[in-house]
């Protein structure tokens, strides 16, 4: 069984069988006072120039020069352009054999001098952390722009997309061609090839296209680029992806809210939904799950509209803390009958405590006698504390002497250890009364732990 390993190893592959002849042979060699010994006749390996995209071999022969048996622990590639071969079977090398082990440089995406190291852990008692190294020099006949990933975001079917590949040229090296763009057949997208010439760069400019046949919805393709310079056809693989829309657009793609803290009857930015050419559509539904009521305003007087303004507004009795939500909606357009929109955001407590636990530690110092518990209500919300009470004697609760009473609907409690408790953990609660419905009594843990 092989394992194909880039950037690291897993530690854990040994089946209980193999761990059960490492462990004997190991013993065995203790036993016996034999020690093993790696040995690589040339552990450092120059690949030269290579060109970019090329996968590269390398093999290294290890032997084992010691009276004893040699365990490869594992085997740790300094870099992801590293992959190295290594079998379960090979763990083991006797006295005397040698073991081939087989890696490769790939240098897709790599430019320039590279000095990369692979190291080996194994049981030799004078070198465990034995390491290998080779070299590189990637010369790039053209750099493609962006190099494995292009994201063209939301594009109209039958549009062109804004965003762009450029295959730059390097001007000492010539020009070069794009004989072909190689795409599974059922891919709806079609692709141009013009030049472009700018101050610091210049080359060819891919543009895609996305059909009109293309099914609304998220799509990703792996392109192969075909690139002649000279007589030298080379190719160079990458992804596409795109999020194909229909005639009904909107804004924003995603309600992010959660840079504000929302309350019940609070509302969001409104989402615009609208089409720049065709008819106009009608929404017939729209859903924000558990967590809004949604409303639609169709921006005309009377029959389809070409644009909608959906609201959202925080429903009351919401649970407090994160959310995240699809805002779901359904028009009459027949080929957009549902739109779907991430909605994310946080809705408060009408009370927050903080911390929600208090820990008070028996140490001697204040630090670790003296919490301070803050109360805070929505904005704008008074807050009364009127009553207050520890269920363990030796530890208090009482206002601060330095209460802050800036803020109406904020409040401080103190938390302290007024007297020393037996040795070990304590656990108590605290009772706080408030003016806040659903809050008008709380208890807060308290956890002690006294210290001799």
């Amino acid at each position: 069984m092989k394992y194909h390993v880039a950037s690291h190893i897993r530690s854990d592959w040994l089946s209980a069988g193999v761990l059960v002849i490492v462990t004997t042979a190991i013993a065995a060699s203790h036993a016996r006072g034999a020690a093993p010994r790696l040995s690589v006749d040339e552990p450092k390996i120059d690949l030269g120039t290579v060109q970019a995209g090329d996968v590269v071999p390398m093999l290294w022969r290890l032997e084992n020069t010691g009276d004893a048996d040699l365990v490869i622990e594992r085997i740790k590639p300094g870099c992801g352009c590293t992959i190295v071969s290594f079998s379960e079977e090979d763990q083991i090398i006797h006295p005397g054999d040698t073991l081939e082990l087989e890696a490769a440089f790939n240098s897709t995406g790599r430019r320039g001098e590279h000095d990369k190291e692979v190291v080996i852990f194994s049981n030799d008692p004078n070198q465990p952390k034995f390491g290998l190294s080779f070299r590189a020099y990637v010369d790039r006949l053209f750099e493609v722009v962006p190099n494995s990933l292009v994201d063209l975001r939301t594009v109209q079917r039958g549009s062109t997309a804004a965003r762009t590949i450029d295959v730059v040229e390097d001007r000492e090296r010539g020009e070069v061609t794009i004989v072909g763009i190689d795409v599974p057949d059922d891919t709806p997208l079609d692709f141009s090839v013009k030049p472009f010439h700018e101050t610091r760069a210049s080359g060819k400019r891919i543009a895609v296209t996305v059909l009109p046949s293309a099914a609304t919805g998220k799509l990703k393709v792996k392109a192969t680029l075909r690139i002649q310079l000279g007589d030298t056809i080379r190719e160079h693989t990458i992804t596409i992806r795109v999020e194909v829309v229909g005639e009904i657009t909107w804004l924003p793609r995603i309600v992010d809210s959660t840079r504000r803290k929302l309350r019940p009857g609070n509302t969001l930015a409104p989402v615009s939904i609208r089409t720049s050419s065709g008819p106009g559509f009608r929404v017939l539904r729209a859903t924000g799950g558990d967590i809004f009521d949604v409303s639609v305003e169709p921006q005309a007087s009377a029959g389809p509209a070409k644009r909608h303004i959906i609201k959202l507004k925080v429903r009351e009795g919401v649970r407090p803390g994160p959310f995240g939500v699809t805002l779901h909606i359904e028009t009459d357009a027949p080929d957009q009958p549902v739109i779907e929109i991430p909605v994310y955001g946080f809705v408060m407590a009408p009370l927050g405590i903080d911390p929600p636990i208090v820990l008070l530690r028996q140490d001697g110092t204040p630090a670790g006698t003296v919490r301070q518990l803050r109360f805070m209500a929505y904005p704008g919300t008074p807050l009364n504390i009127t009553s207050y009470e520890s269920r363990l004697q030796g530890v208090s609760v009482q206002p601060p002497e330095n209460n802050r009473k800036t803020q109406r609907h904020i409040r401080y409690l103190e938390v302290r250890l007024a007297e020393s408790l037996p040795s070990g953990p304590h656990t108590t609660t605290i009772t706080v009364t408030t003016n806040i419905p659903g809050f008008d009594r709380v208890e807060i843990p308290v956890k002690v732990e006294a210290v001799e």
